[in-house]
């Protein structure tokens, strides 16, 4: 067993520095568009260095106050700063600061009326106010943070490309195989089962670490871990996201986004190995794998209720700054809802594979 997993590994070893370098440069490029194209289309001018720090500053000056005294708290501060003199730079973080002040008063606005019937005057109330007034209600307490690192974490995350990488990696070490039919010649050995079991094993691993180090890198690159401090901030008091997900935090989304996507990662691979197994020829395995790619990835884009649940789609909803229609609209319910579904398409492909069907069994016929 241990030398089918130096053999398994020394393959991947050998193969996996191109596999690595075509996923990071069609990434980058990718992610790059991707992120020049919302700056573009949605006109947002993200703060420079000194601006931020300030902006900063008057967040932890006033991380322990109500929005009451937050909203003095940011008129004070103004007229100090506009006393000693005119600076761009503190007028960006205090339109910034009161802009965020805004969304957090209109969200408070909005629980209060919903818990007492009065109060609320603003023209912008949501349609469905009276109808889930208990679902408005329990929104908790928004704060005034720094969000921008955060929506710049979702804009990176509008375009994944491993499934992609999924496709490349088991077509070189799975359907390539089947192709030349070297299933058959390892069970004459009578060695399929660790076989195929060190070969689970290994490409698994492979996916792991390549999803896990593109999560890292857009969290990194994006600035959000860096303000981990405001990680535990209710998902309201994100600029654009004022009124869902309901009781999600910063960083409970940030884990639902990794859990979930690394769990659709692993149901693209065991339908792409299953899909392998059958046409035993990679032409068809691309042309059948990259189809199935393309009309999930149209679906999530289009479509952005059904963006969670197209688990081998390149493009994601939840990343795209111009359409939040689905985002206002989600909760927890559905978030657990989405996790049912991946879970239970992940262990159906699980026990079907442990149950002999596709591979991993040496009594199975070709």
């Amino acid at each position: 067993m241990k030398s089918m997993y130096s053999y398994q590994t020394s393959r991947l070893i050998k193969k996996f520095w191109l596999l690595f370098v075509i996923v990071i440069i069609f990434s980058a490029s990718a992610k790059f568009t991707v992120y020049r194209s919302f700056v573009s289309s949605n006109n947002l001018t993200y703060m420079n260095k000194e601006t931020a720090e300030i902006y900063n500053e008057l967040i932890e000056n006033s991380a322990d106050k109500t929005l009451e005294q937050c909203d003095e708290y940011i008129t004070e501060y103004e007229m100090r700063s506009y006393a000693s003199g005119y600076n761009n730079n503190i007028t960006a973080a205090v339109n910034k600061y009161k802009t965020e002040l805004r969304s957090c008063f209109m969200v408070e606005s909005i629980r209060s009326y919903a818990r007492t019937g009065r109060g609320l005057t603003d023209a912008n109330i949501p349609t469905d106010l009276v109808k889930n007034s208990r679902l408005y209600a329990a929104f908790p307490t928004p704060q005034v943070i720094n969000d921008e690192p955060f929506l710049k974490f979702l804009e990176l995350r509008a375009v994944d490309i491993m499934p992609i990488f999924v496709l490349l990696l088991v077509g070189v070490f799975v359907a390539d195989s089947y192709e030349k039919r070297m299933d058959q010649q390892i069970r004459i050995s009578k060695n399929s089962s660790a076989f195929f079991k060190s070969r689970e094993i290994i490409l698994s691993v492979a996916i792991f670490i390549m999803f896990t180090l593109s999560f890292f890198a857009d969290l990194i690159l994006s600035g959000t871990l860096q303000q981990s401090e405001y990680s535990t901030a209710p998902l309201q008091s994100v600029w654009k996201f004022d009124l869902a997900p309901l009781m999600l935090t910063v960083r409970g989304t940030i884990i639902w986004l990794y859990v979930t996507r690394l769990m659709s990662l692993f149901i693209t691979y065991g339908i792409f190995v299953l899909v392998a197994k059958q046409v035993r020829s990679v032409k068809k395995y691309v042309m059948l794998t990259s189809g199935l790619i393309a009309v999930m990835s149209a679906a999530a884009h289009y479509v952005g209720a059904l963006s969670p649940y197209m688990f081998a789609a390149v493009t994601s909803v939840n990343g795209q700054l111009n359409n939040l229609d689905y985002m206002r609209a989600f909760d927890c319910s559905e978030a657990v809802a989405v996790f049912i579904y991946l879970a239970a398409i992940l262990s159906g492909l699980t026990a079907w594979r442990y149950s002999g069907y596709y591979e991993g069994n040496s009594k199975e016929r070709c």
